[in-house]
């Protein structure tokens, strides 16, 4: 966990590049595919790790709303399911 929090710090602003993250590339971060967030934060930066995180509340957004205007209780639940 320790050297994910580091390849998230490395990564700044704007990122290394997409495949040049020296954390994730190199053996220091142990499972680059398991802590796929701490590899793309690294890759794309402080931008990109906010754009992922947007992108998943306007989903989740979006999710609830269709849920709310379901005609009926087991619809509402299908869709947050």
């Amino acid at each position: 966990m320790l050297q994910s929090k580091i390849a998230v710090g490395s990564g700044g602003v704007w990122g290394k590049g997409a495949a040049k993250g020296t954390q994730t590339q190199a053996t220091s971060c142990p499972s680059p595919r398991r802590l796929i967030f701490a590899a793309f934060g690294e890759e794309h930066g402080f931008v990109g790790a906010v754009f992922v995180l947007l992108l998943y509340f306007f989903i989740l957004m979006r999710l609830i709303q269709n849920a709310q205007t379901a005609a009926d209780l087991p619809g509402s639940l299908i869709i947050m399911a």
